[in-house]
């Protein structure tokens, strides 16, 4: 609960930003440009932080209709089984096992799993 409101605070402050230019042509048209940039920005922002935040009443489906242009496809193998999922559903695998009581050892193969991602990730970057 407190989270959300956080989250929700922080939206409020990043959306009272203003930006203020009059000077020419191509500061206006900078100005245009940065403006959509915010634009897309916010879009992006919010979806994320709803995605994480996990409200009720929206669909796991519709939430990631945003989040998911942004973020490349990963092949992962859990359980035995291939499946394609981006980062977020690997970063949440293990949270969805810890909240649904999974045995430690299904923990610990996603954990593992986690691991091996993380280590894929800090190569890439």
């Amino acid at each position: 609960m407190k989270m959300k409101k956080t989250i929700q605070r922080a939206l409020s402050n990043l959306k009272g930003i203003k930006f203020e230019s009059n000077k020419d042509k191509e500061a206006l048209s900078v100005f245009s440009i940065l403006k959509e940039a915010e634009g897309i920005t916010m879009e992006s922002l919010e979806s994320l932080l709803l995605f994480i935040s996990d409200p009720k009443g929206q669909s796991k489906q519709s939430r990631w209709s945003k989040i998911s242009k942004f973020m490349e496809p990963a092949r992962v193998t859990s359980d035995s089984q291939e499946s394609d999922t981006n980062e977020f559903e690997n970063l949440d695998a293990p949270l969805h096992s810890l909240i649904s009581h999974k045995s430690a050892e299904n923990i610990h193969n996603h954990m593992y799993n986690l691991e091996i991602f993380n280590q894929d990730l800090e190569v890439r970057v």
